[in-house]
Formats: structure tokens, sequence, C-alpha cells
């Protein structure tokens, strides 16, 4: 094989990784980059009583994605709050009905409902973060995300 054919095989494949890998951490959503449904402009911190916890499935990649969400009563009323995978969630904190928590998040509209998009969980003194200050959720590249049930 010439340089010039080498040269031209290994630019392309270049090329073609950094593509691919872009559209993978683009996401969706009003403001992309990984950051699904999250708004920077609409930080909310909130403090209430768990009244229900429970996973999701939904249909993603070829597999099974399972989220844990949770609705919390605060003064104003209830609240969803989107967490993350089950699989990351569980491991890094347990929450229950009963649970006294604070959520800092982005509160946005997810189909027809308000819910935040919770970025750290405060239980009983125990800050739990979940995503970083610009919404990538800190499973992102860690392989988390995968751990899914087919």
């Amino acid at each position: 094989m010439s340089s010039k054919t080498f040269s031209t095989i290994a630019i392309v494949s270049a090329l073609f990784l950094f593509v691919s890998s872009g559209f993978a951490y683009m996401g969706h959503g009003k403001h992309a980059q990984g950051r699904y449904h999250w708004d920077p402009d609409a930080i909310v911190t909130v403090s209430g009583e768990v009244i229900k916890v429970e996973t999701t499935t939904m249909r993603c990649c070829g597999s099974n994605y399972h989220g844990v969400h949770l609705y919390l009563k605060t003064k104003d009323g209830e609240l969803e709050v989107h967490l993350g995978p089950k699989e990351f969630v569980n491991e890094e904190i347990t929450i229950k009905k009963g649970d006294q928590l604070t959520v800092k998040g982005s509160k946005t509209e997810y189909n027809d409902t308000s819910v935040i998009f919770a970025a750290t969980v405060t239980k009983d003194g125990k800050k739990v973060t979940l995503r970083n200050d610009d919404g990538i959720p800190v499973w992102a590249g860690k392989g988390k995300h995968h751990m899914r049930n087919r």
C-alpha cells in the first residue's frame, strides 16, 4: 500500500470517528449537546416530601432504558422530578416514599408537564450530583447508560 493511499484511509477514518462521536454526544431538544431538556436559565431549588418513586421504561437505541422519577410534595404543590438511569441512581442514593429531599435542577416542560431535571439531590445531609452545571449527566461517558435490561 502506498503512503498516499494509507494517508487517505487514515484521514477518512479519523473524520468518520470525529463526526460519529459528535452525533452521539449531540443529544436532542432545545439545548442539545447531550443536555436533554436542560435550560440553564430555569435552575430552581425545591424541598419537600417524596410522595411517589417510580421507574419508567422507554425504548431507546435498540434496548430498554429504565429511568428513576419521583414526585415531590412541596409548599407550592406537587412536582415531577427526573433523576436518571436506574442503574446509576440506585448506586448513588436510595429514595423512598416519605423521604425529605432538596432537589436542584432545571425546571422545564416535558410531555406537557412541568418537570425538574435534577442536577443534585440532597437527603439527610448527603448530596448526590446527577448532572453538572451545564446539564451534562455525570453518568455520560462512564458506560452507566449502557447498563440496560434488554
